[in-house]
């Protein structure tokens, strides 16, 4: 609720803006590949994964097939520089807001480099594992995806509860980098404590954030047959869309953490 307060503070959505604008930069520049503006670059990045794949998103519609995966690629280098600083500096904008006393005059005028470093080093932690299980919780899990409606299930509910799980272990890491200038470890394990004391607490607040990117992530995700059924141009709408879901679901991630710090028996 306290950050739902705070939703008229245009520093914080001004500099959450700023990760939007360079993330949709990054998805126009692959969408408008042939573009000469764009042309170059982008030739160049999707010629690393072969030469049939580059040269089938020349070509349209499997332009918009081959989108959702070099898009996501980049965005998580990307994200690796921009993100990690915009999440880290809306942090200490929350904590000016919220915290109190010593914990307050802490946060300084800024996110030092050292921060920084150890708020990347959280953002690759979640972002590995979030990968590893999407990449080998299918092979684990196949011999029991036998029919549609598991299949169904486990894509649309399983996996994204595992995602949200994640994010649950880890939802006060980030926050607590900046708050406590904590290293990426005490700060992980900070979070950890957390969610062995409130574990559905944890999970809740990781279901509220997630489910709207999330959602976008599904709708976007069998490029095949938004192609076939819509306007394969779909695909990038939806992606844009997800894109504006970030912000939102970064806004109340911070905040909430935060306010969560705010009180004196949960530091």
């Amino acid at each position: 609720m306290d950050t739902c307060r705070q939703i008229g503070q245009w520093r914080i959505w001004l500099v959450l803006l700023g990760s939007f604008l360079v993330n949709w930069l990054v998805l126009f520049a692959h969408y408008d590949s042939m573009s000469p503006v764009f042309y170059g670059i982008v030739s160049a990045w999707t010629s690393l994964f072969g030469a049939d794949k580059a040269i089938a998103f020349t070509h349209y519609p499997q332009h918009f097939l081959l989108l959702g995966d070099y898009y996501g690629l980049a965005k998580l280098g990307v994200g690796l520089l921009v993100e990690t600083a915009v999440l880290g500096f809306a942090v200490h904008l929350f904590a000016r807001r919220f915290l109190m006393g010593g914990l307050a005059r802490e946060q300084g005028e800024g996110i030092s480099v050292s921060r920084w470093l150890n708020i990347v080093l959280v953002w690759v932690l979640f972002n590995v594992l979030t990968m590893v299980a999407g990449i080998y919780m299918p092979e684990w899990f196949a011999p029991l995806l036998t029919g549609s409606r598991r299949i169904t299930v486990f894509n649309y509910v399983f996996m994204p509860g595992v995602v949200m799980g994640i994010l649950s272990l880890l939802f006060f890491a980030i926050p607590a980098v900046v708050v406590f200038r904590e290293n990426a470890i005490r700060a992980v394990w900070r979070s950890l404590k957390v969610f062995i004391h409130r574990p559905f607490t944890c999970f809740f607040l990781a279901f509220l954030v997630l489910t709207p990117p999330l959602l976008f992530s599904i709708l976007s995700g069998n490029p095949a047959d938004i192609v076939e059924k819509f306007k394969p141009e779909l695909v990038y709408w939806l992606l844009s869309a997800g894109l504006l879901a970030e912000i939102v679901a970064n806004f109340f991630w911070m905040g909430t953490a935060v306010r969560f710090f705010a009180e004196p028996e949960e530091l």
